[in-house]
């Protein structure tokens, strides 16, 4: 494992606000069941521009969605019944859920496998051997374990968002000695025009403001770099349901268009037909068994 550590007293800073969320977060944030994105209690967004913090590091500084207000916890992220209650949406891309009191691993993440379909969505977006890929929302590293082994030796993951959950698991966890995994102390961290994907697993409607969100994933990525898509369909096209934390496909493809992203393509096959779409949860309050979209889009050359 590879640690990008700017300086000390950023250390010293981003700890003590981890510390604090932990404090403070517990009643609405992301204690409870697996999600899709990072792994058990995972989940991060992009930071505001170059705001240092750390889903699997530490704080959260910039909001980026679009005006929604909730806060929605990332794929990677642990589950929570919810309820349906908004959360704020004051978080950004160094968002970082909290991880549980184990070392996270697979056996506690293979029932998601048949819900999220990890392999699939990364085939769908053309991830493969040698690419560099940025894991936004990683947490403890639902998603990071399978990018590490895809791209291999020659390739490269940043887990931003990653927390110590999949710290642990790197150090001496079902990850230890895996070398082609970097954790930044934050997404500005990420090196610029470096990434041929970029991964949102439920990451996106975290974003306050999501054209300085995107803006940040255009930095990050290689010229024609793809930014794979997971969210939950609201079930209808178009709009944002801030309670339930759902999206309409053609909300999100306008709002990366506008940020001058080029839509590739969609897939259903991450639909669910026995969502009701009324719930945050989903049907047994686990957020990857609910409808949810899949959209590719690509920085232009």
């Amino acid at each position: 494992m590879r640690l990008l550590d700017p300086d000390h007293s950023s250390r010293a800073v981003a700890a003590l606000a981890f510390a604090l969320l932990l404090i403070v977060v517990p009643s609405v944030g992301c204690a409870g069941g697996a999600d899709d994105g990072g792994g058990n209690g995972a989940g991060a967004a992009l930071d505001e521009a170059a705001a240092p913090a750390g889903e699997e590091g530490a704080a959260a500084n910039a909001s980026m969605e679009h005006g929604e207000g909730g806060m929605n916890h990332g794929d990677g992220a642990m589950d929570h019944d919810g309820g349906g209650e908004a959360m704020d949406h004051s978080e950004g891309i160094d968002h970082v859920h909290p991880a549980g009191d184990s070392i996270p691993s697979r056996a506690e993440e293979e029932e998601r496998d048949e819900y999220s379909k990890p392999l699939e969505v990364y085939a769908f977006a053309g991830i493969g051997e040698g690419d560099t890929v940025v894991d936004v929302g990683a947490a403890t590293g639902y998603n990071t374990y399978f990018l590490s082994n895809l791209v291999g030796p020659s390739g490269t993951v940043y887990a931003v968002g990653g927390n110590e959950g999949l710290a642990a698991r790197l150090e001496r966890g079902d990850m230890a000695g895996a070398t082609n995994v970097v954790m930044p102390e934050n997404a500005a961290a990420v090196p610029d025009g470096v990434a041929d994907a970029v991964v949102l697993v439920r990451e996106f409607h975290l974003a306050g403001d999501y054209l300085e969100f995107l803006a940040e994933l255009d930095r990050m990525l290689k010229p024609g770099g793809v930014v794979a898509v997971v969210e939950v369909r609201i079930g209808e096209r178009e709009g944002y349901d801030d309670k339930t934390h759902r999206n309409g496909e053609d909300t999100v493809i306008a709002q990366f268009e506008e940020g001058g992203f080029t839509f590739v393509g969609e897939s259903d096959i991450l639909r669910r037909d026995d969502d009701d779409y009324t719930t945050y949860g989903g049907p047994t309050n686990l957020r990857y068994i609910t409808d949810r979209m899949l959209l590719t889009f690509r920085k232009p050359q």
